[in-house]
């Protein structure tokens, strides 16, 4: 109606796919009814992992008009393999301070195993988000440091040199787009425990390059991570599959080309047959 030619929208329901209640039903069904009104043939819809794909193009002209591209894409080369640390085990959570990052769970896996004798580093490196109804205060996270469970490292401009000096990335999150974070670790062969929610199930594979369990489920975190830091030729195995998956399927020489794609598809004003919406993760 603005006489706008050509649109790309980049689509996701943010945290209401976590979130129970009526309400979130309704934002739900109002934000697929909004993507289904508005991807016509000179639009395009952006995904980033099956699961979006799944819920928000439902219909046959929505799908072939939309594509999945599994995020932004990594620097495989400034994040590279590196050998481990010295002991002791380190796990960092690599994210802002939210509930709905885990980072409660994270604290309380790292109390179980504690409690357990199994001896490692706890890192949070992310700020804190005031505005985030989701945030988790900055005196709650002391209250952990001084139980000597966690150690909060605060924002961190050089991801690449704190995955060097981890052995591990944790990502407990409730629900994700595709999270950068967990790309960027397998493309460091670092090996990642994470939560069976959309966006990170799109980048472990369990078995191959890191470990799931569901979510807000401290005790199945626990035990995640301390298989993780009990077996370090587990951990060698994991790190050497996430590089080669980064490699093949989060790499910004992958992921920029599939962007680029859905521009030039919008130079076709009919559903794509064989385009962008064909666009799916490697196997």
């Amino acid at each position: 109606m603005m006489g706008i030619p050509a649109v790309i929208m980049k689509g996701g329901l943010g945290s209401t796919p976590t979130q129970p209640g009526a309400a979130n039903a309704v934002g739900r069904w109002v934000i697929r009814a909004g993507i289904g009104a508005s991807v016509w043939s000179r639009a395009r819809l952006v995904v980033m992992n099956r699961d979006e794909l799944a819920d928000l193009a439902r219909s046959a002209p929505v799908r072939a008009r939309t594509a999945i591209v599994e995020g932004a894409g990594v620097n495989c080369t400034a994040f590279h393999p590196t050998p481990e640390p010295t002991p002791p085990v380190t796990i960092v959570l690599p994210a802002r301070m939210l509930k709905s990052k885990g980072v409660g769970e994270f604290a309380g896996a790292a109390r179980l195993l504690a409690a357990r004798g199994v001896r490692a580093r706890f890192l949070l490196a992310g700020d804190v988000d005031p505005g985030n109804s989701s945030t988790v205060h900055a005196d709650e996270i002391r209250a952990w440091e001084e139980e000597g469970l966690v150690e909060w490292l605060g924002h961190c401009a050089d991801m690449p040199l704190l995955l060097e000096g981890c052995h591990v990335v944790c990502l407990p999150s409730h629900g994700e787009g595709l999270p950068k974070a967990l790309t960027e670790a397998a493309a460091a062969a670092r090996p990642i425990v994470a939560t069976d929610v959309p966006g990170c199930r799109d980048v472990v594979q369990p078995g191959v390059n890191g470990l799931l369990v569901a979510p807000r489920d401290e005790r199945a975190l626990a035990d995640a991570l301390e298989t993780m830091i009990l077996n370090p030729d587990m951990r060698t195995r994991f790190g050497r599959a996430g590089r080669q998956i980064a490699l093949e399927r989060f790499d910004e020489r992958v992921i920029i080309p599939r962007m680029l794609a859905v521009y030039h598809s919008l130079r076709d004003p009919e559903p794509l047959a064989s385009g962008p919406g064909t666009v799916a993760p490697s196997a």
